[in-house]
């Protein structure tokens, strides 16, 4: 299956494969060679440390580029192990979120993004090389848990609660729950979404000001601002308006008292492309939901 469920971040990958390239070669530039991918494999070389075809990992790993998204969980779980031993993808992930810029899109490819996208990608990762001298500092500092964080406890304990509240918000209202576009009430969605919009807000008011100053060391703060200002609104400000005045309308006309809301609000004059659009934005919703619960785990 993918990594991801189609929510692979492509910096996630960068990374990941620089930190690679740094641990084996000591330089994260410089790329490992075909042969060297081989060799990490037990089906060429019992000394291996993967268990993976060498096909497969050079194809997945190709110089001059990112691993492939298409890559799977395990195989990313063994390239993880090559870390450090019984490390899995997603305990890196965790790791190394409060590196990860928020506004880079989730399944799309490095070669697919924005110049300024790719700009700011490269400098988070050349910052980190210049912040790390060494693998072995990196994995002190970042991987291994029993050594100090950037973060405060209190803090981490805080931010947790944050992203605990955000998680309940998302899966026990429509946001975070897959859309049914036969039975659910475009009216009803908009309402659900207005309040989770008002409760992050409100939950973020909650946080002390210093976690806004040094937002970059806490993802939870980056993807919040991403929920409220990337997801929902852009597509309440073009769309919710529009919709709820034509739908009021449409139900105070007599013709339409006995027509079910979810058959009524089918002859929206832009229905395909405003169902189209909640659809979108509800995927976002429901992987944000899932990354949340994952980093729980």
């Amino acid at each position: 299956m993918p990594a991801r469920a189609e929510n692979t971040n492509v910096f996630d990958l960068k990374l990941l494969k620089a930190l690679l390239n740094f641990k084996i070669n000591k330089n994260h530039l410089r790329e490992l060679a075909a042969e060297d991918k081989r060799m990490l494999c037990k089906s060429y070389n019992k000394g291996g440390v993967l268990t993976l075809s060498p096909a497969y990992l050079v194809k997945m790993w190709p110089k001059g580029k990112e691993i492939s998204s298409n890559i799977t969980l395990s195989s990313l779980n063994q390239l993880c192990g090559i870390l450090r031993q019984n490390y899995r993808w997603y305990d890196f992930i965790n790791d190394i979120s409060r590196f990860r810029p928020y506004d880079i899109p989730k399944n799309k490819v490095y070669s697919y993004l924005s110049e300024g996208q790719k700009e700011k990608i490269d400098k988070v990762i050349e910052d980190i090389f210049h912040q790390y001298k060494t693998f072995e500092e990196f994995e002190k500092v970042v991987i291994d848990k029993s050594e100090s964080s950037n973060i405060p406890n209190g803090h981490i304990e805080a931010i947790a609660s944050f992203l605990h509240r955000i998680y309940v918000e998302l899966s026990t209202r429509k946001a975070g729950i897959p859309i049914n576009e036969d039975n659910d009430v475009i009216e009803e969605i908009y309402d659900s979404w207005y309040k989770l919009f008002c409760n992050i807000r409100d939950e973020m008011k909650l946080l002390p000001a210093a976690y806004f100053r040094n937002s970059h060391s806490y993802p939870a703060i980056q993807m919040a601002h991403e929920i409220l200002n990337e997801i929902l609104r852009p597509h309440l400000t073009e769309h919710q308006a529009k919709f709820r005045r034509w739908f009021e309308n449409a139900r105070q006309n007599q013709k339409n008292k006995n027509i079910a809301p979810q058959q009524l609000q089918k002859n929206y004059p832009d229905y395909k492309v405003l169902m189209m659009s909640i659809k979108e934005v509800n995927k976002k919703l429901v992987d944000v939901a899932k990354e949340l619960y994952d980093s729980g785990k």
